[in-house]
């Protein structure tokens, strides 16, 4: 008997990544399909004070981390405030220098990248079991089979705006995401089940 799947059977979604490839062959990020909890001390609270929830940035958005939790606060948003963020889906190297929300500019100050927590907590290490990957603007070409997708040749499954697939286990920490057409600017969302 054919059993259709709904999202309930993917598992628990606890991590996503956008990837705007443009013209370079992008992979996935381990910070996207394997889950690892880090924290990250900041000091000098800008004037928006950061929420659990938030994604913090930097880079123009290219790194970046959710917010799982805050802790060993110390003085008041607006200048003062220093303590340790617990983060979830980072996604590339923070670096000495200011973060921020969203569009905000500088909602605190970090001295380095994030470590990883030490202690057990659920899901420690785990990597997804489905990845769902959705193109929100433009076409792009996907590959999950370890070859590289390829503009000219047009290797790679076609993945039109609005459109999505499912990869499962292995095959997701192959992903790579390119434009179809070159200089088109696809947008591809993965969100990650574990």
């Amino acid at each position: 008997m054919f059993h259709h799947r709904t999202i309930e059977d993917y598992g628990i979604p606890l991590t996503s990544q956008k990837i705007v490839p443009g013209n370079t062959r992008t992979a996935v990020s381990a910070g996207g399909y394997q889950y690892v909890e880090r924290t990250l001390a900041f000091t000098g609270g800008g004037a928006t004070e950061v929420k659990v929830g938030d994604v913090i940035c930097q880079s123009a958005g290219a790194i970046q981390a959710v917010v799982t939790a805050i802790s060993a606060i110390t003085g008041t948003w607006g200048g003062t405030a220093a303590g340790t963020f617990t983060l979830k889906n980072q996604i590339g190297t923070f670096v000495a220098g200011a973060i921020y929300v969203g569009a905000g500019s500088d909602e605190a100050t970090v001295a380095g990248n994030s470590t990883a927590v030490a202690t057990d907590y659920r899901f420690q290490n785990a990597l997804a079991k489905v990845a769902v990957i959705q193109a929100i603007a433009q076409s792009a070409l996907i590959t999950f089979d370890g070859s590289t997708p390829d503009q000219t040749l047009l290797k790679g499954w076609t993945l039109a705006a609005g459109q999505s697939i499912v990869v499962l286990e292995e095959a997701i920490q192959r992903i790579q995401v390119v434009d179809r057409v070159s200089g088109s600017l696809s947008t591809v969302f993965i969100q990650y089940y574990f």
